[in-house]
């Protein structure tokens, strides 16, 4: 059996279904807990389960959608690598004011976790060189 925990959220998954039902009933006698079936999403992830093929897939595209919709990007078109290699941002593309510190920020923590979450399952050098380089847009920012 195998039991995920992240703060008040928790997965349980195991080859036996009584043996599942049975933890979550006898975690029931000790906590308050809601039991929502069957895994869809966790932490902005969706899964998805085809018991015909034995396969679990996942996929960010409901919390990259977020994103863009949070940061007006969400009519936007899509290319394969979202910033020329090398890219720099310039001090004057760098955040002027508190406020547009506050929105790199958000901008900036948004892609790292589609990057840690995602490099887990398949490398994402495009979100990693877009995060590095608003990261380094803050750090001139800072300096200035």
């Amino acid at each position: 059996m195998l039991v995920l925990v992240y703060i008040d959220d928790m997965v349980v998954a195991g080859k036996s279904i009584k043996k599942v039902q049975g933890f979550k009933t006898a975690l029931s006698c000790e906590f308050e807990i809601s039991d929502l079936e069957e895994l869809k999403y966790i932490l902005g992830i969706q899964i998805m389960r085809n018991c015909e093929v034995h396969t679990i897939s996942m996929n960010q595209t409901a919390y990259i959608h977020q994103i863009l919709v949070r940061f007006g990007m969400s009519e936007c078109t899509p290319i394969s690598t979202p910033l020329a290699i090398k890219h720099n941002l310039s001090t004057s593309q760098s955040p002027k004011t508190e406020e547009e510190v506050t929105k790199y920020l958000k901008y900036a923590n948004g892609l790292y976790y589609l990057e840690i979450v995602g490099v887990r399952a398949t490398p994402k050098p495009a979100s990693s060189m877009a995060h590095s380089t608003v990261t380094r847009a803050l750090a001139l920012w800072a300096h200035t």
